[in-house]
């Protein structure tokens, strides 16, 4: 059985802003390990994708920021 997603809790600053180097190749491990639908992308700058996941959505931005100084936790 699955948990149920209730909640995201960024490390830092906002979960529906989290940097990553590549978004194309982040939003697969969202969708097939985290188990997260894509919601919306924009390709423009900077790029973007939105997921879903039961009751939260959070944001990956290819925004040029260190990845390794930001996350999210979730509560399930």
């Amino acid at each position: 059985m699955k948990g149920k997603y209730k909640q995201a809790y960024p490390y830092a600053d906002d979960a529906m802003n989290l940097p990553v180097e590549d978004v194309d190749t982040a939003t697969p491990f969202y969708e097939t390990i985290m188990g997260f639908t894509v919601v919306s992308r924009s390709e423009k700058s900077p790029k973007t994708v939105v997921l879903a996941r039961d009751d939260i959505q959070m944001a990956i931005v290819e925004n040029g920021e260190d990845p390794t100084q930001e996350g999210c936790f979730f509560e399930v």
